[in-house]
């Protein structure tokens, strides 16, 4: 523009400013300044359709990184998404591989999924009235003097072992899979702050509220 006051010039296009004017006012060198300048003499390639379907703009870039769509699409496999992709853009399509890069420059990992347990709002604020009326009868019982035992269950099974410990390198920590592979256990421990584990129950099911009445007796 400052050269030829123009963004379509032509090869008679009329000069206004030298290349020396030009590099001064915007801090370039005078080569740089001939090098863009020629660059916009030389002709655009013409996009093939191919080439189109595959240019991306920010809109689809925006709808892949989103996190609504991360999580709608959580568990599809790469492939999976590129036709989602395409469904959703007719017009445009996106290969595996590029689909990974463009994760990768925007910081998106293959992560753990992490597990929570849902509550429904209702259900929620009923829990946290019975914690609290919990906390006050436990205030009151150390008023008083009593003993307070915490009592548990915990469930034990092949998905308790952890499948990633630190080893030496070329070493692998080796795990029996009979010892592993025991079925389901079940066990009700209690506690105390004054002597600490209590009385241990091992149950080869579920535990029911039977249980627990006959672990209290």
């Amino acid at each position: 523009m400052i050269r030829f006051r123009t963004i379509q010039p032509t090869t008679k296009s009329r000069k206004y400013a030298t290349y020396k004017t030009i590099a001064s006012t915007l801090n370039l060198t005078q080569n740089e300044v001939q090098h863009i300048c020629r660059k916009a003499f030389k002709p655009q390639r013409t996009l093939t359709g191919k080439q189109l379907a595959r240019k991306l703009d920010q809109e689809h870039i925006d709808f892949l990184i989103s996190p609504v769509t991360l999580e709608q699409w959580a568990g599809l496999t790469m492939k999976k998404r590129t036709v989602y992709f395409h469904r959703r853009f007719i017009n445009k399509r996106i290969a595996v591989t590029s689909l990974r890069r463009l994760y990768l420059r925007h910081g998106i990992r293959c992560k753990k999924v992490r597990q929570e347990k849902v509550m429904p709002e209702s259900t929620r604020q009923n829990f946290v009235q019975k914690c609290r009326s919990l906390v006050e009868d436990i205030e009151q019982a150390k008023r008083e003097g009593r003993l307070l035992i915490y009592i548990d269950e915990i469930l034990f099974s092949k998905r308790s072992i952890k499948l990633r410990e630190w080893a030496k390198k070329n070493s692998n920590l080796t795990v029996n899979q009979e010892d592993v592979y025991v079925g389901f256990r079940s066990v009700i421990a209690s506690m105390t702050e004054e002597h600490g584990i209590g009385l241990i129950k091992i149950h080869e099911q579920a535990c029911t509220g039977e249980d627990f009445r006959d672990y209290i007796k």
